[in-house]
């Protein structure tokens, strides 16, 4: 069952009767994040849950998947229903320090490190074998640059850091998605 069939299941379940301990036990369960142990990007908290549980009550009992991700990715940085949506889309993501989408037919691997503000790409060994090459696709190579990511001498790995030191913006890493996403698409498909 997709990620996001398993929240609207979850969420179904709760009906109109939801606070941050099930919201953290949900986000948890699905997509194996600790929100007690994301940093709050909001101020003026005592803590995770009681921001949570703020803007639950402002939702009075809408919890449908769209509110709860959005709540999520305003508090956490936690994008979710990007992490839906990318859901066998032949990338591997890194994020929050730990493994957040993998699999071993993925073509890239998206790294998110350094409290969000470096950003790496790169290609994995089973692109390599189905394509003959670690380099990445001349056009994803040339809009990755374009977008700001640094180049290796392969052509295989590229790195992005913010100019600020700020995280990489939602969508920033939205750009650099549909970019692998519209490399991914081009690629011819194995025969077997």
């Amino acid at each position: 069952m997709k990620k996001s069939q398993q929240l609207e299941q979850y969420l179904a379940a709760y009906g109109s009767s939801l606070s941050s301990a099930e919201v953290f036990h949900i986000v948890h369960e699905i997509f194996g994040f600790d929100l007690d142990r994301v940093p709050l990007l909001i101020e003026g908290h005592e803590s995770q849950r009681s921001a949570c549980d703020e803007y639950l009550e402002q939702l009075d009992g809408s919890y449908t998947r769209q509110n709860i991700c959005r709540i999520v990715n305003q508090l956490y940085g936690v994008n979710l229903e990007a992490l839906c949506a990318l859901e066998g889309a032949q990338l591997s993501l890194f994020a929050k320090g730990k493994w957040v989408l993998t699999s071993a037919d993925d073509f890239f691997v998206v790294f998110s490190g350094d409290g969000d503000r470096v950003a790496r790409v790169f290609t994995t060994p089973y692109y390599t074998e189905q394509n003959g090459s670690s380099s990445a696709p001349e056009g994803l190579r040339n809009a990755l640059v374009n977008m700001g990511y640094i180049s290796d001498a392969t052509g295989s790995q590229f790195v992005y850091q913010t100019a600020d030191d700020r995280p990489v913006p939602d969508a920033f890493k939205g750009q650099t998605i549909g970019a692998l996403r519209q490399a991914i698409a081009a690629i011819p498909t194995p025969v077997h």
